[in-house]
């Protein structure tokens, strides 16, 4: 299921909302389906009224973002116990368990924040855009290690992990024409 939202009112507020809802069979029973939802909002200052006298500003804008993502990078169900055929043992074979399951295994959540500035002057050649953000990831989907005395079953697939990734980005740009052939 994906829906989306959008507004743009005289080119000045602008809004958009996406909601995305999956499931996956790697997933076992409640938690297949994950809920992704994200809004954007923006305003475009430069077009308003207290902005008329920036002659020289062509473009001022303040963005904000916020949203989810999800990710199944994982083997198929790993939520299952799997037998393996093992090495004969003196003319016998043997079933040994494969990787463990995990019953309670579910999707690896990222959620990112993302506030930014977007400043164009002088008849577009200067330009500006600066951005700051924060990414949060859960529930990163990681094989942890068991003590070999379990019976020699692979490691299993768990929810074990997190992060976060935060900073800034600055892009600061100059476009100049010295003639209709050569431009910089």
């Amino acid at each position: 299921v994906y829906k989306r939202h959008s507004y743009n009112y005289l080119d000045k507020y602008l809004a958009e909302l996406n909601f995305r809802s999956d499931a996956s069979s790697k997933f076992g029973p409640g938690n297949q389906r994950g809920y992704f939802p994200s809004i954007s909002l923006g305003w475009r200052m430069s077009s308003e009224n207290f902005m008329a006298d920036a002659e020289k500003v062509d473009d001022l804008k303040l963005r904000f973002s916020w949203g989810q993502t999800g990710s199944t990078n994982i083997n198929d169900f790993v939520y299952r116990q799997f037998y393996e055929k093992g090495n004969p043992y003196i003319g016998q074979s043997t079933l040994t368990p494969g990787l463990l399951p995990n019953p309670d295994i579910k999707w690896e959540e990222t959620a990112m924040t993302n506030v930014g500035i977007d400043f164009m002057a002088l008849r577009n050649r200067l330009t500006l855009t600066a951005d700051w953000y924060v990414k949060n990831t859960k529930d990163i989907l990681l094989n942890v290690p068991i003590p070999i005395s379990t019976g020699g079953a692979n490691d299993p697939i768990r929810n074990a992990g997190k992060i976060r990734n935060q900073g800034f980005e600055f892009n600061l740009g100059w476009n100049e024409s010295l003639n209709k052939d050569l431009s910089y």
